[in-house]
């Protein structure tokens, strides 16, 4: 069955998680403040923890989620730089469990994951980046590595059919092959579509459809440009370098070695060029921009997949995806002008719902949606592979984590709500917390977090509450 955007807006994907993080107030000013936090990213910005150092740098928290709740010290203490290093041993601090949080905000979900009220699903989360990428928990096939210094192919189904999947809009420009003055062309045309939509009686489904093949069309532009300047990398005038650009690694070479901005001899050429690859070139045949360049390589990384046809997808409007296909490149490294002929647009939760519910053994596209939304948030709480389950009470080893920018992870319990306590964690727990946190100074929403527990001196644990919610990731606030 086809579904509407109202049906589709109607089902909701939740995680809830609680727990602690550890912060010092300056001495005398212990009171705590109540903060919230909105993100479509799966990390929350942070909340300062203490200072620290001679120059009282300030040491930031991080959560896990979209909606955020927590309480926090105004005024931050500094840490002598012994305490700052046994603050390790401070986070692995047992008994600041979120368990209590959650019964105060959720007693019905806590009560049925108790109790075994509601059966659990065994998820097996996948290392990847995003939901869409989560296959095991489907039973779906797993990423193939690329090849050096490129990033894999994001899906493969069962039939070997391939997707590149991105979450940018098809109107935004420089991404994913978009650019330049047609780029800007196809931006516009996807304004003027839409506003048609709203001042004509033509369905959303068909603007859509006309905004993929407007996609399509640009895209078939650029890749007779994308060729002529491949056949640039043959002549020695512009491969000074001498790779040998008959071979899919040595064109990726040369291409990295010609869109870096400072070269400085020829060592370390992938990794230099992925810092930030720039305009060099500028000949008759048009530019080669750093966005052709990464969609190329991308290609040039993953030979098998590119060699039958890969299809690109992209954001719309909410809840509907454009499908681009065949991105193809030949054995003799240009791109198949001929295969690139389809552009689409689907309605569901995800660009690849419908194709990975056909193949997911009888799940439904709920399923299969919540399964992967829920395996990516049991990774991003654990930054590990370990199988969960749904509808049961899970304490993650998250409190002696770090970002690699330095930033503390918290004390995670998590629970990841079915289908029913989803919507009810959406329809009415949110609004709920919202109304309080608006009506502050009632200090119910205080109440409900609890009280700082005073741990080792000199820290304090602060409380959260966070809701990891699907459809903010995929469509952002609002």
């Amino acid at each position: 069955m086809v579904k509407t955007r109202t049906q589709l807006k109607s089902e909701a994907f939740i995680s809830i998680m609680a727990g602690y993080h550890l912060s010092k107030p300056m001495h005398g000013k212990s009171n705590t403040a109540l903060g919230r936090k909105y993100s479509a990213t799966p990390r929350t910005s942070g909340v300062g923890l203490y200072k620290y150092g001679r120059e009282g740098l300030i040491k930031e928290g991080i959560f896990v989620g979209n909606r955020v709740y927590y309480k926090y010290f105004p005024s931050l203490g500094t840490l002598s730089d012994d305490e700052h290093a046994r603050n390790e041993s401070y986070r692995r601090q047992k008994g600041l469990d979120g368990n209590k949080i959650l019964e105060r905000f959720v007693p019905r979900l806590v009560d049925s994951v108790v109790n075994k009220v509601q059966a659990g699903l065994d998820l097996k989360p996948d290392k990847v980046p995003s939901p869409t990428e989560q296959m095991s928990s489907i039973g779906g096939v797993k990423q193939r590595p690329a090849g050096k210094g490129a990033n894999p192919v994001d899906v493969t189904t069962k039939d070997g059919r391939h997707f590149q999947h991105t979450f940018q809009a098809l109107s935004a420009k420089d991404q994913h092959g978009i650019y330049g003055k047609a780029g800007s062309k196809l931006n516009s045309d996807i304004r003027i579509l839409k506003a048609q939509y709203k001042n004509s009686d033509k369905s959303a489904a068909k603007i859509a459809d006309e905004i993929a093949k407007r996609g399509l069309r640009y895209f078939k532009q650029r890749l007779p440009e994308w060729n002529k300047h491949m056949d640039l990398m043959l002549k020695p005038k512009y491969n000074k370098n001498k790779f040998n650009t008959k071979t899919a690694s040595g064109l990726r070479d040369a291409l990295a070695w010609k869109h870096h901005k400072n070269r400085r001899g020829d060592t370390n050429i992938l990794r230099t060029a992925l810092k930030g690859l720039k305009i060099v070139s500028d000949t008759a045949v048009g530019k080669f921009q750093k966005h052709a360049d990464t969609i190329t390589r991308t290609a040039l990384g993953n030979m098998g997949e590119f060699g039958q046809g890969v299809t690109y997808t992209f954001f719309i409007n909410k809840y509907q995806y454009a499908h681009i296909s065949r991105f193809r490149m030949t054995q003799d490294l240009r791109w198949d002008t001929a295969a690139l002929d389809k552009g689409i647009a689907v309605t569901q939760h995800d660009a690849l719902t419908d194709i990975l519910t056909l193949q997911s053994n009888g799940m439904s596209d709920k399923e299969v949606t919540m399964r992967q939304f829920q395996s990516q948030i049991a990774y991003e709480t654990s930054l590990s592979s370990k199988a969960v389950s749904t509808m049961t009470l899970q304490c993650q080893n998250t409190a002696a984590l770090k970002t690699a920018s330095g930033k503390i992870y918290p004390s995670i319990d998590i629970i990841q709500a079915n289908k029913k306590f989803s919507k009810y964690i959406r329809d009415e727990v949110v609004p709920e917390i919202e109304n309080q946190f608006k009506l502050e100074t009632s200090g119910d929403l205080s109440t409900r977090l609890g009280e700082t527990i005073a741990t080792r001196p000199p820290m304090w644990a602060i409380p959260y509450i966070s809701i990891a919610d699907y459809d903010i990731r995929r469509h952002g606030i609002g």
